[in-house]
């Protein structure tokens, strides 16, 4: 792992809080799921205004203007992939061209970011790993909708964003096939 200055430290840290809220948004939007515990509007509202992020955003983006443009255009538009993908490209060049590490390197710490923010707990150990480049990335619990990719492909957990293993003792929904043949009862 490259050896960072504090500023520049920091900034991939709030550079990755900030990914890992646009994400959230992107997911409650989508998947129906509520990371907090106000609107949406009221998260944007506050990432627009934290003055950590405008600072960290002046740095990366060089430009207080360009800055001013990017958080407006969040501001406007929060679930906008396009916002998201913008981000994690600033990210992804800050990662290669300041701290030094290679593309695919930091593509897969942007990955275990995204990953981190829509699971349930942190994984330190997991996230320093891929730092570290110690370790290929395992396949973690993905979000995503079963209609899109098919279901669960396999997986041995309960719920999509979950990540908690399955309890054998715990009682599970039929699967469609099983409700199919099961006798409807009768409403009287």
């Amino acid at each position: 792992m490259p050896s960072l200055g504090t500023q520049v430290a920091a900034d991939v840290v709030t550079m990755e809080d900030l990914i890992a809220r646009l994400i959230q948004l992107c997911a409650s939007e989508e998947a129906g799921v509520s990371f907090y515990n106000v609107s949406d509007d009221v998260v944007m509202q506050a990432i627009c205004r934290d003055p950590n992020y405008s600072d960290m955003l002046e740095r990366v983006l060089e430009s207080p203007r360009h800055a001013r443009t990017l958080r407006y255009t969040l501001r406007k538009s929060p679930t906008d992939r396009g916002n998201v993908t913008s981000i994690c490209k600033l990210y992804l060049t800050l990662l290669t061209g300041t701290v030094g590490l290679t593309p695919e390197h930091a593509r897969k710490i942007l990955e275990e970011v995204a990953q981190q923010a829509l699971g349930t707990e942190a994984n330190f150990a997991r996230y320093a790993a891929v730092w570290a480049g110690a370790a290929p990335l395992q396949p973690a619990v993905v979000p995503s909708s079963p209609a899109r990719v098919g279901g669960k492909r396999g997986r041995d957990v309960v719920g999509a964003s979950s990540g908690k293993p399955r309890d054998a003792r715990r009682a599970r929904a039929p699967s469609s096939a099983e409700a199919a043949q099961r006798p409807r009862a009768r409403r009287g």
